[in-house]
């Protein structure tokens, strides 16, 4: 049986990948953990979908990684009048 991998599953696929597994393993791990899908045009469509908003999120996990580290680099310094009694 054919199902297209909705999540990477260890030592079988990656997300979107097209896999040939057995019916039995496919019926009872896969499809009810909801890490797999039959092969369809629907489900093609669907998986396509996904992947397009998953890079999307990635971007933006990326540019807001960039953002942090830009961040991170930047050195500020105050300067404030201090005297040796204190502040009275």
């Amino acid at each position: 049986m054919e199902v297209i991998l909705r999540e990477h599953v260890e030592h079988l696929g990656a997300r979107g990948d097209v896999v040939k597994v057995t019916p039995g393993y496919a019926r009872n791990y896969l499809l009810p953990r909801k890490l797999a899908l039959a092969v369809t045009e629907n489900n093609k469509r669907q998986i396509a979908r996904e992947k397009k908003l998953a890079e999307a999120r990635d971007l933006e996990e990326k540019s807001a990684a960039e953002r942090s580290r830009s961040i991170w680099r930047l050195l500020l310094s105050f300067t404030a009048s201090a005297s040796l009694r204190g502040s009275r």
